[in-house]
Parts: C-alpha cells; structure tokens; sequence
C-alpha cells in the first residue's frame, strides 16, 4: 500500500535572547537536580519556571501544577479548578461573576476575574477541544461505541 505524504507546515522558531546571570552556587545546583528530574536540559527547565513565576506574579490566585495531560497547567489556587475550566464556567454563566459565585460558593470573585484575565491573555495555550457542551458520562450511562 503507498501511502500519501502529507506536507507538514512550516513552523518558524521562537526568537530568543541570551541572558547573562550570575546565581548562588546552590541555587545553581537545584535548578540543575530539578532539570534532571524533569528530563530537561537546564535551559528548558529555566526558561519554564522563570515563565511560570511571571505568570504568577502578574495573575495572583494562579499557580501551576502538571495536569492529567502530563503538562503544567495553570489552577486557581484553592478551588481545585483549572483556568480553563473557571474560564468556562464563567461564560456559561453569561460573564454574571454573581451568578457563577452564588452556584459556585467556593470559587471568590476575584479567582474568577484573575481566570478570565489570565484566559485572555493566553488563551491559544488552551487544549484544543477542553471544553465540550456536553458533559462527560462514564459508567453505566456513558455512550456506547457503535461496532
């Protein structure tokens, strides 16, 4: 059977920049053992956390943990939701941060505006199909695959 060799896209490369620090020889060490759990080179590992604290920094109540897609992903600290996930909540609920607090007691009002702030900064980085209209089943009710 031949198959068809479909064209990839062209994907440009990031542009960079050097930077040049100078760090405590422990701080060295850590960023060095925490690269090499991770599976990275030091430079990616950097590059990561560096990111993260930003983000941390300009979205106060977000925080990063890996998710089940074995990626980090941006949570709302406290609530056990993902950005994307209050981002929704919060459209399905016509943007009413009110509505979406009185159903949802546990999420504060400003986690939900660091949520949409945060979605609309970086909302590319979504997972593609995240979020459906039609909610997940498993068990007994869950669809059945047709044979």
């Amino acid at each position: 059977m031949i198959q068809k060799r479909v064209p990839q896209p062209i994907t440009r490369a990031r542009k960079t920049a050097s930077l040049s620090v100078r760090i405590p020889e422990e701080l060295n060490g850590r960023i060095a053992t925490h690269a090499a759990r991770q599976r990275l080179s030091v430079t990616v590992s950097v590059e990561r956390l560096l990111d993260e604290a930003l983000r941390t920094h300009e979205f106060p109540g977000i925080a990063f943990r890996w998710a089940p897609t074995g990626e980090r992903q941006p949570f709302i600290i406290g609530t056990g939701l993902s950005v994307w996930e209050l981002y929704h909540m919060w459209d399905e609920h016509g943007g009413d941060v009110a509505l979406l607090h009185k159903n949802f007691p546990h999420v504060p009002p400003p986690m939900v505006h660091a949520a949409v702030a945060y979605w609309k900064k970086y909302r590319r980085e979504e997972p593609p199909g995240f979020w459906t209209s039609e909610p997940r089943r498993e068990g007994k009710h869950a669809p059945r695959a047709r044979i």
